[in-house]
């Protein structure tokens, strides 16, 4: 299956089952193509003098719930470029769907609580309103006729439990310890059950994605756009269907957010693909080498660190919940702000030449004056900085709201869940064994068989046939294992009606190494065991009995 036809599925199955399905794809624009400001046509005043403003635009596709299209337009050089930006903007479309009413105006509704004086003057209603609409007879209150109508009351749609994710496969922005930590923790809190991240490799193009761009490109093509205020408007205006557009006022500073969780990542460059999902409580991921191939390893590896790294079902030390997700923090000066200083005193320049040329009965000239202010006021801030706002909590928040019930439980939300299970579990093998106890007269054959119960049952040396959960591998699916323990039944402690188990597999080799190829001509005679040597962590791990369909003792090679 080639990457392409993987993603076409995903959006056949996001389009059709939107409850269920969920798939996006995120890529970013070309920055040269979008900075402000731009003339229409080349001056030669303007011509190798310092450099304009750079602005990235970071596209987002849709198949599901929510706007169908997106653009979140960021000025380059105010925040570092790496993975933040990357994990700010997928966080804030997810936030947006949950809310999303039919308004499609985004930032071109223009509110009035931008802090930031830089951001204050960029993203200006005045300047918009002069340079924009009133060459076409509009105010901002009328720019948009909305088919959908926009409701009063903010609504909360909750996310679908499946989630699929196309990344560009770039090492800084998307395929790096960041991002998977990231995805990682939407499953661990519970906001999806599955994940799924897909890249395409190099050389092969985000057709659907890169059309959006190249619409955006030819909008821009042969336009003097003057303020940043207009460039989401002709963003907005690119496709038929209208795009969303939002101005990036703050930047999630998740890599210290995340850095003291997780543990080093490594071979993260071959696969094409990684599934996040839970799995006993485990946060793990799996990968694909190649589309169509099964996902490695079986029991899967995790992101996170273990609180006891020489324990095997020990809790994973992840960020807190309730921890608050701060902002990054604008650099305290453009990192460009000398080049981008000498470019506008250039174009500044050039718009005051055009002014003396212009009639003073002219309304260009109005425009004129009111670009000149415009860019002058912020070429003043570029020059004198500002202070940091690094630290500040995020005014829009971080996390989406949606929760399937399947997040992570740490110890203490796991105590009263446990003792039920474990209560139920002790239950059933004390009626059991009192009924085995029982003194009982006559024939053996009058007797009932005795039901197999894995708490009493299970003994060291047994081969123990395991029914995993349903919601990790298709049902009929099941894992072969050797005890080497009794099953602890200690109340009160962390393993409680738990039995160690190793990972085995017939020596034999198979043509398949996915669950239903595994155990294939497993039974012939003389058949022997080998531990399987690919099984995380270490082949060895405790498993809750619940989970043992039967155990039978085999004196076979092992």
């Amino acid at each position: 299956m080639s990457g392409r036809t993987n993603y076409y599925s995903h959006n056949m199955l996001a389009t059709s089952e939107p409850n269920l399905f969920k798939s996006d794809i995120h890529d970013g624009m070309d920055s040269n193509k979008t900075a402000v400001p731009k003339l229409a046509n080349n001056v030669k005043a303007l011509a190798w003098v310092g450099m304009p403003l750079l602005v990235k635009i970071a596209g987002i596709l849709n198949r599901g719930s929510g706007p169908p299209s997106c653009a979140h337009v960021c000025i380059g050089g105010l925040w570092s470029s790496d993975p933040n930006f990357t994990i700010s903007s997928m966080a804030k479309y997810l936030r947006d769907c949950e809310n999303f009413d039919g308004d499609m105006r985004g930032d071109l509704a223009f509110s009035e609580d931008l802090q930031h004086p830089l951001l204050q003057a960029l993203h200006n209603k005045p300047i918009f309103e002069k340079t924009f609409l009133n060459l076409k007879g509009r105010r901002v209150e009328d720019f948009l006729n909305l088919e959908i109508p926009i409701s009063s009351e903010r609504p909360f749609t909750k996310l679908p439990p499946t989630f699929y994710i196309q990344l560009d496969n770039s090492g800084k922005d998307n395929k790096n310890w960041a991002v998977m930590a990231f995805l990682s923790e939407l499953v661990t809190r519970g906001v999806f059950k599955t994940v799924i991240a897909s890249f395409f490799i190099v050389g092969h193009t985000h057709e659907d994605v890169d059309a959006f761009f190249s619409k955006i490109n030819r909008v821009l093509s042969g336009k003097h756009v003057s303020s940043i205020s207009q460039l989401l408007a002709e963003v907005h205006g690119a496709e038929e269907k209208k795009s969303l557009p939002w101005f990036i006022t703050e930047v999630a500073d998740y890599k210290s957010h995340a850095k003291p969780y997780h543990q080093p990542f490594t071979g993260i460059r071959n696969p094409v693909a990684f599934k996040f999902t839970m799995m006993d409580n485990r946060p793990i991921y799996q990968y694909q080498l190649k589309y169509g191939d099964p996902w490695l390893p079986t029991f899967g590896n995790t992101v996170w660190k273990r609180r006891d790294p020489k324990s095997h079902v020990d809790f994973f030390v992840i960020p807190p919940p309730d921890r608050e997700s701060v902002d990054v923090g604008m650099f305290e000066k453009h990192a460009n702000a000398e080049n981008i200083s000498t470019y506008l005193k250039a174009y500044i320049k050039h718009v005051k030449s055009i002014q003396e040329k212009t009639s003073p009965t002219s309304a260009l000239l109005s425009m004129d004056q009111a670009i000149g202010d415009y860019w002058g006021k912020i070429l003043k801030l570029l020059e004198k900085g500002w202070p940091s706002n690094k630290g500040n909590i995020l005014k829009e928040g971080f996390w989406p709201r949606t929760n399937h019930g399947t997040c992570f439980k740490r110890p203490s939300d796991m105590q009263h869940s446990v003792i039920l299970e474990q209560d139920l579990l002790g239950r059933e093998a004390g009626k059991e064994l009192e009924e085995r106890e029982r003194p009982f007269v006559g024939s053996v054959l009058e007797r009932g068989m005795e039901s197999f119960t894995p708490v009493l049952d299970i003994h060291p040396g047994h081969m123990v046939i395991i029914q995993p959960a349903d919601d990790f591998v298709p049902k009929n699916v099941v894992w072969l294992a050797r005890a080497v323990s009794i099953v602890n039944r200690e109340a009160n402690t962390t393993y409680h009606n738990h039995v160690k188990v190793n990972w085995y597999r017939p020596k034999h080799k198979v043509s398949s190494i996915d669950d239903r190829g595994r155990y294939q001509n497993c039974m012939r005679r003389n058949q022997e065991w080998e531990k399987d040597p690919h099984e995380y962590p270490e082949n060895e791990t405790w498993i809750l009995t619940q989970y043992v369909l039967v155990a039978v003792f085999r004196s076979a090679a092992l």
